[in-house]
């Protein structure tokens, strides 16, 4: 993780974590075994715990502001636990293991794209602000 943020922004790490669990997802229907995928899953869902505490200073320019948007990532955390679970399993019940992973799929493409319009959305603002 340190190496990859040595080089790139925690948002970009982020982006690669939501990136690579969507390909590790993707691989399940391509064949690969399970537990080859959920190696490859655990890998990167750290990625994107890692790198998602790591942005916040990037992101926050003051003590105060980083110290609520810890706060708001941590209980994203639990909310992702709290509704998580019991939608995917909702999901489970009624589509089978197929269409559980699909939605896990979409979720993880979701998170990425977000981060992406998000950046975007940064930049333009800074270029605004600029004299």
């Amino acid at each position: 993780m340190s190496a990859l943020l040595s080089r790139f922004s925690a948002v970009a790490v982020t982006v690669l974590g939501f990136a690579l669990s969507a390909v590790a997802i993707a691989l399940f229907f391509a064949g690969f075994s399970l537990p080859f995928v959920c190696i490859g899953l655990f890998s990167a869902l750290g990625l994107i715990q890692g790198a998602s505490f790591a942005s916040v200073p990037e992101l926050n320019l003051t003590n105060e502001a980083r110290a609520t948007a810890n706060g708001a990532v941590a209980q994203m955390g639990n909310l992702g636990n709290l509704i998580g679970t019991p939608i995917l399993l909702v999901v489970l019940a009624n589509g089978g293991p197929p269409a559980m992973l699909m939605t896990v799929l979409g979720l993880y493409c979701a998170g990425g794209i977000a981060h992406l319009v998000l950046r975007r959305v940064r930049n333009s603002r800074a270029i605004q602000q600029q004299p």
